[in-house]
């Protein structure tokens, strides 16, 4: 029997950006696939424009649900697949956030490889729109298009010293068989249950299978940061999805698990994950323990990008006051100054590329829709070969 799909959507006061989603998944031609879109919004009117749209779009493969009460993330995740998996005969699920869309013909390029190997969790990669700011920057990453087969423990491995591939099968870039996700939960007792569900998943998986696929291509496009969990952090004022998930964290806050848990930005989110798992699997060969002197430059890193002075200032001080000497030789990044000379001969050429739905000559664009239409009618390009994909390699190891 071929397999056959769920796309499961999650989205919570995001009703706009839902609907793109939505479209995306239901434009594509040639997929076996049925839609669940699983409103966790707090906002009524944010709700009622969302289920009004499921309404009237009439489309048997579509189904909207929501859960019996508002939800922190991860539950949400969970109600939201096991919704899936109660109510679909699916032998295979995804999760497409509110924030992302399946590029044209992608959805049935990943399919035809999940045919070919139906036990294996395929993930893929993505382009990205970063609209927090303007103007707006269309990000085509260097993709080799080949499928590869890695190996968990390099990828764990990886994680340990603070490199994050997007190969990591984090659920929302990866096709899942419903065997791997019994087991997960099976395992550990559920699926999603910590702060980040999407990391947790993938650090569950990994520690149950061997191995990953990954398709280096970009099969979506991810955008609207301003509305992001975790870019929210870095503004100067933390925006409402931020401080939605911060109060949503529980008591224990949003990195317990982390090396230095008092610190809470994006990057010890991550960490934390690692951790938590770690720390469930109780498997130290196939989790290493993170590398300190890496953990402890990469978050003075992650720090620098926190725009608020106050709070980068205070973080700072906390990681000093853990680390001491392990700072020593860490010196932030020098900033390069944006080029912002026009000519008038610069100002028409990047009106007429507006126009006609071009990049200006900075790659940049007015506006996010402008982005993303552009976006979805120029094919993707592919390189013969990049870092990207060499460091997954098993045997790579980071140099210094």
């Amino acid at each position: 029997m071929p397999p056959s799909f769920t796309v499961i959507i999650p989205t919570r006061n995001r009703a706009t950006l839902a609907k793109n989603a939505i479209r995306s998944v239901l434009s594509q031609a040639g997929t076996n696939i049925r839609l669940l879109v699983s409103d966790n919004s707090t906002v009524p009117d944010e709700q009622k424009d969302l289920a009004s749209h499921c309404s009237r779009l009439a489309d048997s493969r579509l189904r909207y649900v929501t859960p019996p009460q508002p939800l922190p993330m991860p539950a949400h995740w969970e109600f939201a697949v096991g919704f899936a998996q109660e109510h679909y005969d699916a032998t295979h699920f995804v999760i497409l956030t509110d924030r992302m869309m399946f590029r044209a013909g992608m959805l049935m390029a990943v399919t035809a490889l999940v045919a070919q190997k139906p036990d294996a969790v395929l993930s893929y990669n993505d382009d990205m729109v970063h609209d927090r700011t303007a103007p707006v920057r269309f990000e085509r990453k260097k993709l080799t298009g080949k499928v590869l087969d890695l190996e968990s423990e390099q990828l764990l491995y990886l994680s340990s010293i603070g490199v994050f591939p997007q190969a990591m099968p984090r659920m929302l870039n990866c096709v899942v068989p419903r065997e791997v996700l019994d087991a997960i939960r099976v395992r550990f007792g559920d699926v999603y249950t910590s702060v980040a569900p999407d990391l947790c998943h993938a650090y569950r998986c990994m520690a149950l299978r061997d191995r990953v696929r990954y398709f280096d291509a970009p099969v979506m496009i991810q955008y609207g940061f301003a509305k992001s969990n975790g870019t929210g952090y870095y503004d100067k004022k933390t925006n409402d999805a931020w401080t939605d998930f911060n109060r949503n964290a529980g008591p224990r806050g949003l990195t317990f698990a982390a090396p230095v848990p008092e610190i809470c930005c994006n990057l010890n989110v991550v960490y934390h994950e690692y951790c938590f798992v770690r720390e469930q699997a109780n498997d130290p060969t196939r989790f290493p323990i993170v590398d300190w002197p890496r953990y402890v430059h990469a978050i003075a890193q992650d720090i620098q990008y926190c725009a608020n002075p106050d709070v980068r200032a205070h973080l700072f001080a906390l990681l000093r006051n853990r680390a001491g000497e392990d700072l020593a030789g860490w010196v932030p990044p020098e900033e390069t100054p944006p080029n912002v000379r026009e000519t008038l001969w610069s100002r028409l050429r990047d009106a007429v590329r507006s126009a006609l739905g071009e990049p200006s000559g900075a790659g940049t664009f007015r506006t996010t829709a402008a982005a993303l239409v552009y976006s979805d009618r120029t094919a993707p390009e592919y390189v013969p070969i990049n870092d990207h994909v060499q460091y997954m390699q098993r045997g790579w190891k980071l140099a210094g």
